[in-house]
C-alpha cells in the first residue's frame, strides 16, 4: 500500500509553522510547565495520610473547568461519584480551576439535566474555599492543589488515568507520576491501574472496577448482518496514547484482506481522506454522546480500542457490553480484562499482526462471535451501585 501523500497546503506551511513553533510556541510551553512546576506546594509537614476515621458529611472536588467541556468518560465518572455522595447527604461542592471565566451556569445545567442535582459551583482564586470534611483531586495537578488545602481534615485523589502517560518524558511527567506518592488516600477507577499502583508505590488503593451502564451499554435485540464486516475503531489523531497511526496502517492492510470491511471511527473529528482513506468504507463520526455511541458500537462486529497508558479504557468496556469483539494491545495490567483470549483480543501493537488478526476473526466469526458473548458478560460483571456503595462505606460515607 502506497505512501499517504501530505496535502500542498500542509507541504508549504510545514517549515514556517515549525519556525514559529520553535521561535514562539516552544518558550511559551516552556514558560507555561515553569509556572506549572513554580506552583507547586513544599511536601514537608505531610509525612502520612492523613485520615482520622472522620465521617464524610461534606466534601469539595477541585476539578479542572475543561474536563466539562465534553462531558464524557473520566469526566463523567466524576461528576456521577459527585452526585452519589450528595444523594447521600453529603454537602458537595465543585471547585473549578484552570479557567477563572468559566460558564459555571453551563456546568451546573449539565449536573441537573444529567443527574437532577448539582453541586455548589466555585472558581478557584474567584471564591474562598470552604471547610469541608473532605477534599477530592482528580488529576495529577489536583493532587497537589489538594496537598495545600488547609481546610480539611482529608485529602482523597480520585485517580482516573495514569497521568504522566499524557507528557513525553520530562519534569512534568516524572512530577505528575510522583503525586501517586502523596500522602493521600487513593481511590482508583480501574482494577488493572489500581494493581500497577499498589504495586509501584507500595500504597493500598480503594478500588472502583470500571463499571458500564447497562441501562445504555447492552446487546442489541437481534444479530448483526454479514457481509458487510464493521468495525469500530476509537480513534483520536490528537492524543498518541490511543495509537491513532497504528490503527490505520492495520486497518488499510486489513481493508486488502477484507474487502467486505467497513470501519465506524468515533473520539475526535478529523477528515479520513487527510490519511489517505477512502470515505467510501472509512466512516468517521467525530465525538458522539453516550447513546449515539452504544448504538455504533452495537453494530459493530468487532472494537478497535488502543490505550497505551497504565490504564484500562472506559471505551473498551462499553464495546465489549453492547457485544462488540474487543480487538486492544497488550498490556499485562489488562489481563483480567482479555483472560487470554477468553473475552478479548489482545495482541501485540504491529500492523500486520492486527490486520492478519481481523482477517482471522471475519473468516471465523462465528467462533469470536462466542468470545464477544463472555466478553459481553465479563464487561458487565461489576455493578457501579455496588462497587460505589462499597467504596463510600470504606471511606465512611453512610
Amino acid at each position: 500500500m502506497g505512501k499517504v501523500a501530505k496535502p500542498l497546503l500542509t507541504r508549504l506551511l510545514t517549515k514556517p509553522i515549525n519556525y514559529l513553533y520553535k521561535k514562539f510556541s516552544f518558550e511559551s510551553e516552556l514558560i507555561d510547565e515553569l509556572n506549572m512546576i513554580d506552583d507547586l506546594p513544599s511536601l514537608s509537614g505531610y509525612e502520612s495520610v492523613q485520615t482520622d476515621g472522620q465521617r464524610i458529611a461534606s466534601s469539595a472536588w477541585i476539578v479542572p473547568s475543561y474536563a466539562f467541556d465534553r462531558v464524557y468518560g473520566g469526566a463523567y465518572v466524576v461528576a456521577r461519584f459527585m452526585c452519589e455522595l450528595m444523594k447521600r447527604g453529603v454537602e458537595t461542592k465543585l471547585i473549578l480551576y484552570s479557567d477563572p471565566n468559566v460558564d459555571t451556569k453551563g456546568v451546573e445545567e449539565y449536573f441537573v439535566k444529567t443527574f437532577g442535582v448539582s453541586p455548589g459551583i466555585l472558581v478557584y482564586g474567584r471564591h474562598d474555599l470552604p471547610a469541608v470534611d473532605a477534599v477530592f483531586a482528580m488529576n495529577w495537578e489536583s493532587a497537589y492543589m489538594a496537598l495545600r488545602y488547609r481546610n480539611t481534615r482529608r485529602r482523597i485523589y480520585f485517580v482516573l488515568e495514569y497521568d504522566p502517560g499524557f507528557y513525553q518524558a520530562g519534569a512534568i511527567s516524572a512530577i505528575a507520576h510522583e503525586s501517586y506518592r502523596l500522602p493521600l488516600e487513593l481511590v482508583v477507577y480501574g482494577i488493572g491501574l489500581a494493581r500497577y499502583i499498589e504495586r509501584e508505590f507500595a500504597v493500598k488503593c480503594h478500588v472502583i472496577p470500571i463499571t458500564v451502564d447497562s441501562s445504555v451499554f447492552h446487546p442489541p435485540s437481534h444479530e448483526l448482518k454479514s457481509p458487510p464486516f464493521n468495525v469500530f475503531f476509537y480513534a483520536r489523531p490528537r492524543r498518541a496514547r490511543n495509537g491513532f497511526s497504528l490503527g490505520v496502517a492495520a486497518l488499510r492492510l486489513a481493508k486488502q484482506l477484507i474487502p467486505e470491511l467497513h470501519v465506524y471511527s468515533a473520539g475526535e473529528e478529523f477528515n479520513p481522506k487527510m490519511f489517505g482513506l477512502d470515505t467510501s468504507w472509512w466512516h468517521n463520526l467525530g465525538y458522539l454522546g453516550r447513546e449515539k455511541t452504544a448504538e455504533v458500537y452495537k453494530s459493530c462486529h468487532a472494537s478497535l480500542v488502543f490505550c497505551f497508558t497504565r490504564a484500562t479504557s472506559i471505551v473498551a468496556l462499553e464495546a465489549m457490553a453492547c457485544g462488540s469483539l474487543l480487538v486492544t494491545n497488550r498490556s499485562e495490567l489488562d489481563s483480567w480484562l482479555t483472560n487470554d483470549g477468553a473475552t478479548a483480543i489482545s495482541l501485540p501493537p504491529h500492523p500486520n499482526t492486527v490486520a492478519e488478526k481481523l482477517h482471522e476473526i471475519w473468516e471465523n466469526y462465528p467462533t469470536y462471535r462466542e468470545v464477544a458473548r463472555r466478553g459481553q458478560k465479563h464487561a458487565s460483571h461489576w455493578e457501579w451501585n455496588t462497587e460505589v456503595d462499597r467504596v463510600l462505606r470504606e471511606l465512611g460515607v453512610s
